[in-house]
């Protein structure tokens, strides 16, 4: 959701409000018509009170000001990745919904299931029919927050053209530029916390990703296995039929 508390920025001063509302009717030319009142510095922004503010004389050093600040406002909105129909493309809701099963029964803080590993229709139903390689045994693998970002940064290489490479993920959260050519990770979040390059993180994944598979043998390969869940994921996914809406990639 746009953070509309950030526009106090535009301004300072009691007037913010005011002042906003000027901004935005004289340097933009456009009236914004919020269709819910929404809460901005204890003041309360209505697409009425916009329409019917009078513009004041207002300096132009103020305007400019206000108007640098809107733009880099409007021009850095997080907005997540759309869910793809595709597992290489981009988040998939069913997919994450298998990375997130993974997650629960290897009991780590962060899974990988790599697009190389699903069937592409996905033919829906049961998540176990999701899978190409079922029997493929479920792994843990001990990184670093560096080679998670590399990681990363591979998954998201060919983004958003379908790639095998593609990580689906579980735990995690992802901020990242799609525009830029070499090091799109901005930011990672395990949990609520940010990713710390130097610490040892537990991976969930499938045997085969542990082993380098999809080009990940340049980032680790079996000797980081630290435990076997036991279990294959035909095991963990059969019968399971959840759906991961919300995309864990947000594009910046």
């Amino acid at each position: 959701m746009a953070r509309l508390t950030s526009l106090s920025l535009l301004t300072s001063g009691k007037n913010n409000v005011f002042f906003t509302e000027v901004v935005l009717r004289r340097s933009l030319r456009f009236v914004i018509c919020p269709p819910k009142r929404y809460n901005l510095n204890n003041a309360t922004l209505k697409c009425e009170k916009l329409r019917n503010t009078r513009e004041p004389r207002v300096s132009k050093l103020v305007r400019m000001r206000a108007f640098i600040a809107l733009l880099g406002f409007l021009f850095t909105i997080p907005v997540s990745a759309q869910l793809s129909n595709d597992p290489g493309a981009g988040p998939h809701a069913r997919a994450q919904a298998a990375a997130d099963l993974i997650r629960e029964a290897a009991k780590t803080p962060l899974a990988f299931l790599p697009a190389g590993l699903l069937k592409q229709p996905d033919p829906g139903g049961d998540l176990a029919f999701l899978i190409l390689y079922p029997t493929n045994e479920i792994v843990v693998v001990r990184l670093s927050g560096a080679e998670i970002r590399e990681a990363l940064e591979r998954s998201l290489a060919s983004y958003p053209a379908s790639s095998n490479a593609f990580l689906q993920i579980s735990g995690a959260t992802v901020i990242f530029s799609p525009s830029a050519t070499r090091e799109r990770v901005i930011e990672v979040k395990i949990g609520d916390s940010l990713l710390e390059p130097s610490r040892q993180y537990e991976v969930a994944m499938p045997e085969s990703l542990a082993r380098g598979a999809l080009g990940y043998f340049k980032i680790w390969d079996k000797s980081k296995i630290v435990r076997n869940v036991g279990k294959t994921l035909d095991e963990v996914l059969k019968g399971k039929t959840d759906i991961a809406r919300s995309p864990r990639y947000i594009a910046r």
